[in-house]
C-alpha cells in the first residue's frame, strides 16, 4: 500500500544521505594536501647580521641555501654527524667551524612516512640518495653551498659549490633558520 508520508520521508533521507557523502568524498579528496613544515626561522636581526657576510676570528664561515622553493620537503643538513638544522623553502644556514675538513650530508626524506594530516617527525632516510660533501675549510674564509633538487627513485637534494656573488644574490632572498649548535 502506497503511503505519501513514507515516500516524502524516504527521499528526504536520501538526499540528506547523498549530500552528506557527497561533501565527505570532496573533502578526503580535494581537501587532502602534503603536510607542510614551517621551519623555525631566526630573528630578523640575526637574519640581517648574517646577510652582512663577515666570518669570526681564525673560524671558517659555511652558508648553506636552498634553491628550491617547495614547503612541503624538508631538507635536514648534517655536519659531521650531527643534524645542525632542517632547510626548507627559501631558508638559508649560516655556521662557523674551525678549520679542518668537514662532512657535509643533506638527507633525502622518505615521504612515505608522511601521515594524513600530521608531519611525521621520524626522519626515514634514504642513504644512497644522500648528497655528501667534504669540504676542507680555511681560518678567515667564506664557502657557499646550495641544495639543488635532483630525481632519482625520489626527490633529493645535492650540494654543490656555488660563486660568492650567486650566493649573496641568492641569500638576501631567504631567510635565515636556527641552527642546532651553540
Amino acid at each position: 500500500m502506497y503511503c505519501p508520508t513514507k515516500s516524502f520521508f524516504y527521499k528526504a533521507r536520501s538526499k540528506k544521505l547523498f549530500i552528506v557523502f557527497f561533501s565527505l568524498s570532496l573533502i578526503i579528496s580535494c581537501g587532502y594536501q602534503e603536510p607542510y613544515y614551517t621551519p623555525k626561522l631566526s630573528s630578523l636581526e640575526l637574519d640581517q647580521i648574517a646577510k652582512k657576510f663577515k666570518h669570526e676570528n681564525d673560524k671558517a664561515v659555511i652558508y648553506i641555501f636552498n634553491k628550491s622553493t617547495n614547503y612541503s620537503v624538508r631538507v635536514p643538513i648534517v655536519i659531521n654527524g650531527t643534524e645542525i638544522c632542517n632547510l626548507v623553502g627559501p631558508t638559508y644556514v649560516k655556521f662557523e667551524v674551525m678549520p679542518g675538513v668537514r662532512e657535509i650530508i643533506s638527507k633525502t626524506e622518505n615521504h612515505n612516512s608522511w601521515k594524513i594530516g600530521t608531519y611525521s617527525t621520524n626522519i626515514i632516510s634514504s642513504p644512497e640518495n644522500d648528497s655528501r660533501l667534504l669540504l676542507r675549510v680555511e681560518a678567515n674564509e667564506i664557502y657557499y653551498l646550495q641544495l639543488v633538487p635532483t630525481w632519482k627513485k625520489q626527490i633529493s637534494f645535492q650540494l654543490q659549490e656555488v660563486s660568492e656573488k650567486q650566493s649573496k644574490k641568492s641569500i638576501l632572498r631567504r631567510r635565515l633558520v636556527e641552527t642546532k649548535i651553540p
